[in-house]
């Protein structure tokens, strides 16, 4: 979803997905490396109501403080011998340990996250309204987000800006078609930072200093 200007999947087509393994005997992976742990549900798979066969996990598990990633699948699939699947880097403490306090981070503040992930949503859509010639609309699931532009050269000009102004963001601008500025609010997000966000980024938008 963050690699393709934050389009997301539609729940429909995994579901019809889900439907075909059963039928035809197959397994369902699904690729959570950046979507894991940034929903109240800690995985989207159960967001979007999905069971799949294999999760693979990553990135979000730490948030970058620790290189950490897994395979999670039902335990039936669990057939391999003892030391078959052992780690060359032992057991990687560190970042288990991590990878918990984020579980317990998200447990402690799961109300908090959803209300936000709401807020952040229905703010990008407001943008997308408000300044309609500048921005063709808003993508995403909940604290991973984007804003398509309507022309590269606004999208870049504007990621320029917000950044000059303190905004961490991303830009999708290096392929054909792409125009998207990306966010990702961390999990500890509040609404003072949310108020301020929203804040330098109608600014921006209203006084386009990059043109």
């Amino acid at each position: 979803m963050m690699n393709r200007e934050a389009i997301a999947v539609e729940g429909d087509y995994l579901h019809l997905a889900r439907r075909l393994c059963t039928r035809n005997g197959a397994l369902m992976v699904m690729d959570e490396i950046q979507t894991c742990f940034w929903y109240p549900e800690v995985f989207l798979f159960r967001r979007l109501g999905l069971e799949p066969d294999f999760v693979v996990v990553g990135k979000g598990m730490t948030a970058g403080f620790h290189p950490l990633s897994g395979l999670i699948y039902r335990r039936e699939l669990d057939i391999l011998e003892q030391y078959d699947a052992i780690s060359t880097n032992g057991n990687a403490s560190l970042a288990a340990f991590v990878g918990l306090c984020n579980v317990e981070l998200i447990e402690r503040g799961r109300d908090r996250m959803g209300r936000l992930a709401d807020r952040h949503r229905a703010g990008l859509c407001a943008l997308s309204e408000e300044f309609p010639e500048l921005i063709q609309q808003a993508n995403g699931i909940g604290l991973l987000s984007g804003l398509k532009f309507r022309r590269r050269e606004d999208a870049l000009g504007f990621h320029q800006a917000a950044v000059q102004r303190g905004l961490w963001l991303r830009v999708h601008a290096y392929h054909a078609g792409h125009r998207t500025v990306l966010m990702k609010h961390p999990l500890v997000v509040d609404d003072a930072v949310m108020d301020y966000v929203f804040g330098a980024m109608r600014e921006l938008l209203r006084t386009t200093p990059w043109r």
